[in-house]
């Protein structure tokens, strides 16, 4: 899907909203707009513009809005690119909030963020404990996107612990969930998931299928966020253990230019 025709014009709107101080206008345009970033890669536009929502919903104290569309899409971005320390200023702030509110929304929110943290510092049990807590709660309030987030979350903690089984139990309830919900970007998210599944235990032609159904749905979509880089390489993993030299190059070339797309797309911005 190429980038929607009335980009220039909402950002335009966006500019001007900033300007004139408009900031329950500025919110709700952030709401589609910041995912909308997110999800195709355009992160030098989404750190921009997030950093403007970010000073309007902390200036104005609308805290749940602060947490839901203002931190947690940066604090994804980052948590992406490695820099953990401002993830963990964001989580302080957050757990801040939470404890000031007693929002259980928000608090639910928190636990989803620190559960995630928690993981490369393999502190998985704690990861897992929080992660199931902001699922509970996040369903109690319908709150459906952050619910299949906390579950990508949580299966991650589960393949960190190298317990496939119970990665794949969550992945089916996953799946299920976000294509009920039309949530494309997490369909693709999910597959990609199960496909690295399948491989971890050796099942390649199940690990293959998962893997490209994700990356066509991410080009259909023009979903970037280094997915389909990952999905292009597990691929070509899969073509060594195959001893299938030709097909290892051309999908490592395929990670390789998708790379460079990425990093070229941010710096641009």
């Amino acid at each position: 899907r190429q980038v929607y025709p009335e980009l220039q014009n909402i950002l335009y709107i966006f500019e001007k909203c900033s300007k004139l101080k408009i900031g329950h206008e500025l919110v709700d345009l952030w709401k589609n707009l910041g995912m909308f970033f997110f999800q195709t890669g355009e992160w030098g536009k989404a750190f921009r513009c997030g950093e403007i929502i970010y000073a309007t919903t902390k200036t104005s104290k609308d805290y749940l809005n602060h947490i839901k569309y203002s931190i947690n899409i940066l604090y994804r971005m980052n948590y992406l690119l490695g820099n953990l320390e401002k993830c963990q200023e964001f989580i302080d702030e957050s757990l801040t909030i939470a404890q000031h509110t007693q929002d259980e929304h928000i608090i639910a929110l928190s636990q989803q963020q620190l559960g995630k943290l928690y993981e490369p510092k393999m502190q998985l049990d704690k990861s897992i404990d929080l992660l199931n807590k902001s699922i509970l709660t996040l369903e109690k309030l319908s709150d459906i996107e952050e619910v299949l987030f906390s579950y990508k979350y949580l299966i991650e903690a589960y393949m960190f612990k190298e317990d496939y089984k119970k990665a794949k139990e969550i992945l089916q309830i996953s799946l299920k969930l976000a294509k009920k919900y039309k949530d494309t970007f997490l369909v693709g998210v999910f597959l990609s998931l199960l496909g690295t599944v399948y491989y971890m235990e050796k099942k390649y032609s199940e690990a293959k299928i998962c893997l490209l159904k994700a990356i066509s749905l991410e080009k259909t979509y023009n979903i970037r966020v280094g997915i389909r880089v990952f999905n292009n390489l597990i691929i070509a993993l899969i073509a060594i253990n195959k001893s299938e030299k030709e097909q290892a190059d051309i999908y490592f070339q395929l990670a390789k230019q998708e790379n460079i797309h990425l990093q070229i797309k941010n710096k641009a911005d």
